[in-house]
């Protein structure tokens, strides 16, 4: 039986494998920035992540997509322009 530590270490390496294949390199380098920056948070991105690649096939996240899904969870509202007449 594992001990908690063995247990984290083992999750982390299998989220490390999941997240190399389901983000390109500049999508990871930001996440891994964002961990930096904002632990908790990126704890949940790395879930909204996982629930978006079950949705969408597994198919590969750029990093646009990652800043849109980031922005979503965040609550924010997504950016468009304003044209005044």
């Amino acid at each position: 039986m594992m001990n908690k530590e063995e247990e984290a270490a083992k999750m982390a390496a299998i989220k490390k494998i999941l997240f190399m294949r389901l983000l390109d390199n500049k999508a990871r380098e930001r996440l891994n920035n964002i961990r930096l920056a904002n632990p908790a948070f990126a704890e949940q991105l790395e879930s909204v992540l996982l629930v978006y690649a079950q949705k969408s096939g597994g198919k590969k996240i750029d990093e646009q997509t990652l800043i849109r899904i980031a922005r979503s969870a965040r609550g924010e509202k997504p950016k468009g322009s304003i044209r005044r007449l």
